[in-house]
């Protein structure tokens, strides 16, 4: 397996990411005034400024930074600890203290997204064999031992999938519309989108259900935000693909695109139907009208998915060429960055609050990881389109949050969650392969683009 070694001898990431004096820090106002022109307030108004720096860092060391993290921390961290050679999978609950498993039992989402994790990089970073290896065996484990013939996912298996521990699960639906696409997308195994095209059939079905519930406390219909932005998300990149060869693909394969692209505009639609526009927020649940429920165990506000849905916005506005989505979903960044972030305690998105009392914290007040990685990435690619000093100043400011909180220097492992406070959870077992390593490639791949465009805004507010 090829390493990035020539990574280790820059200055920016050796003094920085791994000693934990994060990359930024420097005076974010000043740094930004300095390298880039401000010419209006306008989205479209910022193509004669070139980005050349965030923070003081210039777009080819933040790049590299993150590019070393992906080959030398990611990438060996799971073949060191978390691949089934046996079985096939991940083995994803390790104790942080001592390295040993909590279970070997098997969450089969978390199968998935190990799918989806390793097929990304072997289909835009490095098409490694060890890689190959893994997708494969993961696919055949999860084909094997935890799906039935309807593409119905289960939810946790034993660690040779012979026992079913828990019975099915829309996450585990869900996360499989990730993994088997992905796994298509990188090798072009058409039976692998066969099962992403056939889940996602099958995953519509059920949200639209009257019946349907995501929790088993939770009443029947009631429409919750994470399904859908999450679904959007593993849509968008499968039916820019499958769109641009349905010539070679077939008519068959054309109509699946078809039904894929009024699945992802009902995704659309109902996101915007969680959003209250008036009082600037997501709802994380609603009823089956479509309207807030009153039952206060359905009232919060979801800041983590809040600024975690805002790149899915941006990326299906990209694919469908829609300028008015893609500010929608900057807005929606802006809300719960601004909602959400904990000033008190020096950063960080707190979770859930009320929606009748912002300043009041639902819950514990823990600080999922999860929230700032996809933050990063909405961040990134508003930066990368717009150039607007809003995104470039809190890219800065939650990057060098994360990274100092989640990131464990002696252990190089990405910590789940953290207290208010931004001290590591260690208590919690779960070794994340999804939103973390996504983060981290879709910057880059926002990284590589705008390098090069020599730091020029993109062109898609002068198009269409």
């Amino acid at each position: 397996m090829k390493r990035r070694n020539f990574i280790l001898s820059t200055g920016v990431f050796a003094a920085g990411f791994l000693n934990n004096n994060i990359l930024f820090g420097r005076d974010s106002v000043n740094t930004i005034a300095r390298n880039f022109e401000v010419l209006s307030d306008d989205t479209s108004a910022y193509h004669k400024g070139k980005l050349t720096h965030i923070g003081g860092i210039t777009l080819e060391e933040l790049k590299d930074s993150y590019e070393q993290e992906l080959f030398d921390v990611i990438i060996p961290m799971w073949y060191k600890k978390g691949i089934d050679d046996k079985y096939g999978g991940f083995l994803c609950e390790i104790n942080y203290e001592d390295e040993t498993f909590v279970t070997t039992d098997k969450n089969v989402w978390y199968q998935s997204r190990g799918l989806y994790t390793f097929s990304h990089i072997y289909r835009l970073f490095e098409r490694d064999e060890e890689h190959l290896k893994v997708m494969e065996e993961t696919k055949d484990f999860l084909l094997k031992h935890c799906v039935d013939e309807d593409y119905n996912w289960y939810a946790r298996v034993s660690r040779d999938g012979e026992k079913i521990i828990e019975s099915k699960h829309l996450a585990s639906d869900l996360h499989a519309v990730h993994g088997f696409g992905e796994y298509y997308l990188a090798t072009g195994d058409e039976k692998a989108l066969d099962v992403a095209v056939n889940t996602s059939i099958n995953f519509i079905k059920k949200l639209m259900s009257p019946s349907v519930q995501y929790q088993s406390w939770m009443e029947p219909g009631v429409s919750t935000y994470g399904m859908w932005f999450h679904f959007l998300s593993a849509l968008t990149p499968l039916i820019e693909d499958i769109d641009s060869k349905y010539n070679t693909l077939g008519t068959y394969k054309y109509s699946d695109c078809e039904r894929l692209k009024g699945m992802s505009a009902l995704c659309v639609k109902r996101m915007k139907a969680h959003a209250d526009y008036d009082r600037r927020m997501i709802f994380e649940f609603l009823g089956r009208d479509l309207k807030p429920l009153k039952d206060e165990k359905y009232r919060f506000i979801p800041n983590g998915h809040g600024v975690g849905s805002g790149w899915t916005y941006l990326a299906e506005a990209l694919r469908i060429r829609d300028h008015n989505l893609f500010r929608k979903g900057m807005d929606v960044l802006r809300w719960h960055f601004t909602k959400g972030w904990d000033y008190k305690y020096g950063g960080g998105i707190i979770n859930q609050i009320s929606p009748e009392k912002p300043d009041q914290i639902l819950g514990d007040g823990t600080k999922p990881s999860f929230a700032t990685d996809d933050g990063l990435i909405g961040l990134m690619f508003a930066i990368e389109h717009t150039h607007d000093p809003w995104a470039i100043e809190w890219f800065e400011r939650v990057h060098t949050w994360a990274y100092k909180t989640y990131f464990d220097k002696k252990k190089k492992l990405w910590i789940h969650t953290a207290d208010r406070k931004g001290n590591p959870i260690y208590s919690y077992a779960r070794r994340g392969n999804f939103h973390h390593p996504r983060s981290v490639m879709l910057i880059i791949e926002s990284l590589k683009r705008q390098i090069g465009r020599k730091g020029c805004v993109s062109d898609f507010f002068d198009q269409w």
